[in-house]
């Protein structure tokens, strides 16, 4: 029955592809077969029990089947013996695809020739596994059954399917090898290459690249604010300064699993995760974001922002006008003609920056703290008085003051005049000193 009426083939009913033409002289009481070596759907070299032609000496059914080896039709669909040979009558031959080549990941026996492997079961790195169906349409429905069965024994692969791409040779030309948008991912076939066990083998391998993906970040150069090609990622992520959950969080979790299908959708999920928030209304532009500050303003993707502290929160007096105004931040990095010196950035944040306006550690700069520490740092902003830059000079405490209020410390008596307590003030003696007279006579000492 499975050879006859077969679902798998559009051949049904070719008797003579395995058995000698019927002449007058078949009913003899012996079981003849006779490959039909000729034929491609068969094979030069096929065989049943060794032999390409031969007889059981005995009417069917038999208990003595044997095996067929080398029929073009069982082979592992790239000429190569099938994963099991076919022994007839046998029930546990697998029905579908992994009798021969192997089937999906799924399958009593997933097929492992050339790169299925890396397709079929790979859900740590393509966020899903892929089916038979999606790479082969034309033969198979729902992953293993065949459902075109002309196609199935014509001896061509029929590659064609939601995620098969137009050349076998150049795989990174694929919609599923390429950056996202459009462009090549790296160079890899069907055959051979790289094996890719990361988001860099797609999104960070732009040709040309305009700086080293670190996680997979596109890394494609920008072409400019509202261009298809807008990137912004090398200022989220290069160097380790983002994730991509913070901005992904429908395909991408916050260790770098990719979720499910949504990754190969071709659609680009914009979503706030990881801790993160922010709206994404469309034409590539954020607001109200949680990491460039409740006061930053709209950001547009691909456009020229302020690579340092300026863009979200201002910087030191060195960018005036676009100093930072919030707190006492003003009154620290530009009042020179009081403290003597302008305080940069690194005076107070030391564990974030370094050269006043360069993130020098970039898991500490967005992870929601203020990272107070630095030269001109005190313990406590709920009152700097504490602070060596707020004392007397001496270990004693200055005017009081705090980040959030308190008054403005314009000339020294704010920090050397202010002792808590201050010393009691001096009291003023008058003395009265009498003068004798010219001519008298001065006691003599004795």
């Amino acid at each position: 029955m499975k050879h006859v009426a077969p679902v798998w083939s559009a051949e049904s009913g070719n008797c003579d592809l395995c058995h000698p033409a019927i002449d007058m002289s078949h009913v003899q009481g012996s079981l003849r077969w006779e490959m039909k070596v000729s034929d491609p759907r068969v094979g030069a070299n096929a065989a049943y029990k060794g032999l390409w032609k031969g007889a059981t000496g005995d009417m069917a059914p038999s208990d003595n089947y044997g095996q067929c080896t080398n029929v073009a039709c069982h082979t592992d669909g790239k000429g190569q013996p099938p994963r099991l040979n076919a022994t007839w009558g046998s029930s546990t031959f697998n029905a579908d695809c992994a009798g021969c080549h192997g089937g999906n990941a799924d399958s009593a026996a997933p097929i492992v020739s050339d790169m299925h492997g890396q397709h079929i079961n790979q859900l740590s790195v393509n966020g899903v596994n892929f089916g038979c169906a999606e790479c082969h349409a034309q033969t198979v429905t729902a992953d293993r059954t065949i459902g075109t069965p002309g196609n199935h024994l014509n001896q061509l692969v029929n590659y064609s399917g939601a995620r098969a791409g137009k050349n076998k040779a150049a795989c990174n030309v694929a919609y599923c090898h390429s950056d996202g948008k459009g462009g090549a991912g790296m160079a890899v076939n069907w055959a051979g290459g790289t094996p890719i066990g990361n988001c860099v083998g797609c999104h960070g391998s732009a040709i040309p690249a305009d700086f080293a993906s670190v996680y997979g970040e596109p890394n494609y150069a920008s072409t400019g604010e509202g261009q298809t090609r807008a990137n912004s990622h090398k200022k989220h992520v290069a160097g380790g300064s983002g994730s991509c959950v913070y901005c992904h969080t429908g395909t991408v979790t916050g260790t770098g699993t990719l979720t499910g299908a949504a990754h190969l959708d071709k659609t680009i999920q914009v979503a706030p995760g990881g801790g993160e928030s922010f709206a994404y209304p469309g034409g590539k532009t954020c607001s109200t974001i949680s990491c460039h500050g409740s006061g930053s303003p709209n950001a547009v993707w691909g456009a020229t922002f302020a690579t340092e502290c300026t863009g979200c929160h201002g910087g030191n007096a060195a960018i005036a006008p676009s100093d930072i105004k919030t707190g006492k931040h003003a009154q620290h990095v530009n009042n020179a003609g009081v403290n003597g010196t302008n305080f940069g950035c690194a005076e107070c944040h030391a564990q974030t920056v370094s050269g006043d306006r360069t993130i020098s550690n970039s898991t500490l700069h967005p992870n929601k703290l203020v990272n107070y520490s630095g030269a001109g740092a005190g313990k406590n902003a709920a009152s700097c008085n504490t602070a060596y830059c707020h004392t007397d000079g001496k270990g004693g405490s200055g005017i009081a003051v705090n980040w959030a209020t308190g008054p403005a410390i314009d000339n020294c008596t704010g920090c050397h005049g202010a002792a808590i307590p201050a010393a009691s003030p001096v009291s003023t003696v008058s003395l009265t000193i009498r003068v004798p007279a010219v001519g008298s006579i001065l006691p003599t000492a004795t």
